[in-house]
């Protein structure tokens, strides 16, 4: 897997667990779900638009 929504926010995420002293698992936690949150985004953006009946 390329994940490259976790590899884009890794150096900030990163940070913010070593400052924050953050278990392992919580970082991983984090860093999946940013990549989570990155494929949503990227899902939705290419979704077609509604046409209404009058659009066409």
């Amino acid at each position: 897997m390329r994940l490259p929504y976790l590899r884009k926010a890794a150096p900030t995420s990163l940070a913010t667990a070593r400052a924050q002293h953050w278990d392992p698992a919580e970082v991983v936690r984090a860093r999946l779900q940013e990549e989570a949150v990155g494929r949503d985004a990227a899902t939705f953006a290419d979704a077609p638009q509604e046409r209404f009946l009058w659009a066409l």
